[in-house]
């Protein structure tokens, strides 16, 4: 038997006991029961932080849209004739402001796959014409009973200023473009997903009280809004002092809403924004992302890589060929990103708040340090400060032992760690 055979038939080994089951059973293996749609590197915005308007060029061959739209269409086609119904994501730039990105959602919707994730920046908003194309499509999705599910991309008034649109000299995003957004989210039930960055850091509790204020003018619930630090290198240390006072200012704000038996619910079983639940809660996979619970597929030519953020050519992890047949490329790359633990890093060993780190991005790390797997520094110190900050919140709400007593007997450790930082 050739390597190459070799390589093939251990990979599709390795793919029935683990994305293979999920797809066909999404329900009873959500780790392995979605596929990742990365569909172009074009966008309308230019953001401060993001990859592709950084690294686009490589990540992303220069594409044909009809090659694109005939590639997703073979592997949905594929995924049907499988058996799969894995839940789908669309990852690209922003996807609702082109024509590509419209028929790759009717391929979606045309097999009735159970569900459809697209991040957006809502530009499509500024367009009569984009919102009732982009209104068409959810009504379709749910005639046919599919989980159409637009997150928003949206950093809030007080820092959009680092995602700043192109093509314009003014900012046409003002505040009635912003009613428009929210009202759209609260009528079809659609979440928000800002990413808490470096730059602007300081305006964040403003930023969250706009948030606040704008869900309660919507009715659209407070705690709808998942916080994701950014995290690239940029970060300072007075940036970082910023972030914690943030950290702080949200424990305060929401155990002010909640109350102390509520505050725990929110923690615990409403995801709480997602930063304050995050070092808590336990996800079951070696990494923070959901790098590990995902089948990332390059719609150009249908390449396999382990995430969007990673899909540079030296990552090629495996390769859908003419005839629709999984060939590995990498796969010894694959398995070890699926299969592991950041805890074991080198840096991360002896780290004493491992337990409650989120970890870093590994585009992100190799980005920076050359290497997937090498921790970036100030990001370590980003985490550091903002775990400490947490914890001197919780205690400062007298909720600190109340949460010891609920998180594993690891986590535990880190706070108890923390904590004693706090009486030194």
């Amino acid at each position: 038997m050739r390597y190459q055979d070799e390589n093939d038939k251990w990979l599709q080994t390795f793919l029935r006991r683990t994305f293979y089951k999920g797809f066909k059973q999404p329900d009873r293996y959500p780790n392995w029961s979605r596929v990742e749609l990365f569909v172009t590197a074009n966008c309308n915005q230019q953001c401060k932080y993001c990859y592709l308007a950084r690294y686009g060029h490589l990540l992303y061959p220069e594409y044909d849209p009809d090659t694109v739209v005939q590639n997703a269409r073979r592997l949905l086609d594929w995924l049907k004739v499988n058996g799969f119904r894995p839940n789908l994501e669309l990852f690209s730039g922003e996807p609702l402001v082109q024509q590509v990105g419209f028929k790759v959602i009717d391929a979606v919707l045309k097999r009735r796959f159970p569900s459809l994730v697209i991040p957006t920046n809502f530009s499509f908003m500024l367009s009569d014409k984009l919102v009732e194309k982009v209104e068409r499509r959810i009504r379709t999705a749910r005639k046919h009973g599919i989980r159409l599910f637009l997150s928003a991309s949206i950093d809030g008034k007080y820092c959009e200023a680092n995602r700043p649109l192109k093509g314009y000299d003014v900012d046409p995003r003002d505040d009635a473009f912003y009613d428009k957004v929210f009202a759209f989210c609260s009528k079809h039930g659609f979440g928000f997903h800002p990413m808490v960055y470096s730059e602007l850091i300081e305006y964040w509790p403003e930023n969250f009280l706009w948030f606040q204020a704008m869900f309660k003018k919507h009715k659209i619930p407070w705690w709808n809004l998942y916080l994701l630090e950014v995290r690239n290198p940029e970060w300072t240390p007075r940036q970082i002092q910023h972030l914690g006072n943030f950290i702080k200012f949200l424990v305060r704000w929401t155990y002010s809403k909640t109350g102390k038996h509520k505050f725990i619910d929110f923690i615990f079983k409403q995801k709480g924004f997602n930063i304050l639940s995050n070092p808590l809660t336990r996800v079951g996979r070696g990494l923070g992302c959901s790098i590990q619970s995902v089948m990332s597929v390059r719609l150009q030519d249908l390449a396999i890589f382990p995430c969007h953020r990673t899909a540079y050519p030296q990552f090629k992890v495996a390769q859908f060929d003419e005839r629709m047949q999984i060939r590995a490329v990498n796969p010894d790359l694959w398995m070890t990103v699926l299969t592991f633990d950041a805890n074991t890093l080198p840096y991360c060993e002896t780290c004493p708040v491992k337990y409650l780190c989120g970890k870093g991005c590994l585009g992100a790390q190799f980005e920076t340090t050359g290497d997937l797997f090498t921790p970036i520094p100030t990001v370590c110190q980003m985490e550091h400060w903002k775990l400490y900050s947490y914890v001197e919140a919780l205690k400062e709400i007298g909720m600190l032992d109340v949460i010891k007593e609920i998180v594993e007997p690891d986590k535990r450790y880190s706070i108890e760690w923390l904590e004693g930082e706090l009486k030194r």
